[in-house]
C-alpha cells in the first residue's frame, strides 16, 4: 500500500477504536470494548508500517551520494 493509504487507515482504525470503546462502555457490552481494543492494536501496527514506509522514502544525503 502507498503511504497516504496506510495512513488514511490507521486514522479510521483509531478512530473505529475510539467509538466501539465509547459505545462499549456506555452500553457495558465486553466483546465491543474487546473490539475496540482489536481496532486500536490494529491501527498501531498500520502506523509503525507506514512509519516505515516514510523512512524507506527519505533521502539521506550523506549515506547515498552521486560519487
Amino acid at each position: 500500500m502507498r503511504p497516504l493509504q496506510l495512513r488514511a487507515l490507521a486514522v479510521v482504525l483509531f478512530a473505529a477504536g475510539a467509538i466501539l470503546a465509547g459505545v462499549g462502555n456506555s452500553t457495558h457490552q465486553s466483546w465491543l470494548s474487546a473490539l475496540a481494543f482489536a481496532a486500536f492494536a490494529i491501527g498501531v501496527l498500520v502506523f509503525f508500517r507506514w512509519r516505515q514506509e516514510r523512512r524507506a522514502r527519505v533521502f539521506d544525503r550523506e549515506e547515498k551520494t552521486w560519487e
